[in-house]
């Protein structure tokens, strides 16, 4: 669990560092993420501003979400004894890969369709980031 932090701080940054420029608005990713406790915030347009309890909810609601996908790459590792660096960095990535086909595909049009505003091909490569570096710091 303690590694979902190391891999979601940075997936986070770079998703709002891109919305920011591109005009969702750089706190637009946390505010959308609250879009799972308030569902008002799928009425929100671009440009997003700075809106204090949705952000802190959507960082809280995207802390617990990072912690349980870590949790689960760390007992995969374990389970299957996997100790090559290279793979586990590979799979890492392929994991965050999946993990943005669920959410993108599965959940979200269902769960929080507001946050499919946010640039689909960011999200999924942000998403690969956070694998990546799970694959790297996971022991």
């Amino acid at each position: 669990m303690k590694w979902s932090m190391m891999a979601g701080v940075p997936m986070a940054m770079l998703e709002m560092i891109y919305e920011g420029l591109w005009g969702v608005g750089f706190w637009a990713p946390p505010a959308l993420i609250a879009g799972v406790v308030f569902p008002a915030m799928a009425e929100l347009t671009p440009p997003i501003g700075f809106l204090l309890v949705p952000f802190i909810v959507g960082l809280i609601v995207h802390k617990i979400t990072g912690a349980v996908f870590s949790v689960i790459l760390e007992q995969g590792y374990r389970i299957t004894g996997l100790t090559d660096k290279t793979t586990r960095l590979v799979l890492g990535g392929v994991y965050g890969l999946g993990i943005f086909f669920v959410t993108w595909f599965i959940l979200l049009p269902f769960v929080n369709p507001a946050m499919l505003m946010l640039n689909p091909f960011v999200f999924a490569g942000t998403h690969v980031i956070f694998g990546l570096i799970l694959g790297k710091v996971v022991k």
